[in-house]
């Protein structure tokens, strides 16, 4: 057992497993010193399943100053686990898996983080008590999700008025941003069909849909990016090549990529209909500064 800060690895005969949160206890037999396991058994099932560890490339590093300070890996745990009190699993996605798989560290010229979580996944009062949650600040919901959702806003010239949003389908292209320290997180949600996933989004000036394919995640293991542990797709080199192409080992400026449009797997999809956007974009407060919890 090798003991980390934030978590442990333990080897098995099947390789290396890597857990947070395990909890065990020390007792003497025989002159043994024996570590007994005490979490309760559904919860070292979920840990078991997406424990299998996977280990960073370490590949071209760059020294330039990044954008996102690495020390700023705490606040994607603080997300992490705020999700994860409502039960739901997210793992690292989009640049944010590539420059954790590629360089074990932020991409130096990103400016976003990026999650995912499978659709079934979502509980939804994550959702509802969202625009409330501590230390983060609620950028919008795009999509379409069934929640009620209550919050007040304020704006620039200290104007109260209260929003409430009801009773939307949880069926469409979810994606939920927040800010942290004025770097923001975006989540997006994972939709399975027969032949592959799916994440939506979509270009907000235009109405217009977009989806991103995949191979099918069926597995999650866990990675180490800078010394705290997530989760990530354990099929991580089909996901990347999904998103970037063979060369995604190669960087690239992020000043030339548009998210848009340089994906390799990307599909435009249509436009909502204008009944259908007021179900649609559900929250777009315009600036983090605009609110106050």
């Amino acid at each position: 057992m090798k003991v980390f800060d934030n978590f442990i690895q333990i080897l098995f005969d099947d390789g290396i497993r890597a857990f947070r949160n395990l909890k065990y206890r020390t007792i003497v037999m025989d002159d043994l010193q024996l570590q007994i396991v005490v979490n309760d058994k559904v919860e070292l099932d979920k840990m078991w399943r997406n424990s299998r560890f996977i280990n960073c490339l370490n590949l071209n590093v760059s020294t330039a100053r990044r954008v996102i300070p690495e020390s700023y890996v705490v606040n994607l745990a603080k997300f992490r686990d705020y999700v994860e009190q409502y039960n739901s699993t997210i793992f690292l996605f989009g640049g944010t898996l590539l420059g954790w798989y590629r360089e074990c560290s932020f991409i130096h010229d990103t400016t976003d983080v990026d999650f995912t979580m499978k659709i079934e996944d979502l509980n939804d009062n994550l959702l509802a008590n969202l625009p409330n949650a501590t230390g983060m600040s609620l950028y919008w919901m795009l999509g379409r999700v069934m929640v009620n959702v209550h919050v007040i806003y304020v704006n620039l010239n200290a104007n109260f008025m209260e929003l409430s949003f009801n009773h939307f389908r949880k069926n469409d292209s979810l994606e939920i941003s927040v800010y942290m320290q004025n770097i923001k997180i975006d989540l997006f949600f994972l939709y399975r069909d027969t032949s592959y996933d799916w994440v939506g989004g979509m270009v907000v000036p235009k109405k217009e849909k977009l989806r991103w394919f995949y191979p099918h995640v069926d597995e999650l293991c866990s990675g180490n990016l800078l010394g705290i542990l997530f989760n990530v797709p354990c099929n991580v080199d089909d996901v990347l090549k999904a998103d970037y192409g063979s060369n995604w080992r190669v960087p690239h400026s992020s000043s030339t990529f548009q998210w848009d449009r340089s994906h390799k797997n990307i599909h435009r999809v249509g436009f909502w209909k204008a009944e259908e956007w007021e179900q649609v974009k559900l929250n777009n407060f315009g600036s983090v500064e605009d609110i106050v919890f």
